[in-house]
């Protein structure tokens, strides 16, 4: 088992202090202009991968939620809350 650092994408100091208050961040597959990433709580991340992604694949369906955060005044957005999930008959987006 390992532990991936991710250190290329521009907000390490935040990461760092997301990973603390115990919130994960998820990249989406579909960036919207400048957001191509969100944090979300341990609740709503798990919600989002019932399984193992390559599970997901075999089984062929996939999750899409539906988010909603706010831009913060130095940059950067908010910790968004999950609205909605619903579940897709189509493989999932599998990337390293």
């Amino acid at each position: 088992m390992y532990r991936m650092v991710d250190t290329g994408q521009g907000d390490f100091l935040r990461n760092g202090i997301e990973l603390l208050l115990g919130n994960k961040k998820i990249f989406l597959a579909d960036p919207i202009d400048d957001v191509k990433w969100i944090y979300v709580d341990k609740t709503a991340f798990g919600k989002l991968w019932p399984e193992s992604p390559l599970d997901m694949s075999r089984k062929n369906y996939t999750i899409k939620a539906s988010f909603r955060t706010r831009k913060l005044l130095f940059g950067g957005y908010a910790k968004a809350s999950l609205i909605s999930i619903e579940k897709l008959e189509e493989n999932p987006i599998i990337r390293k």
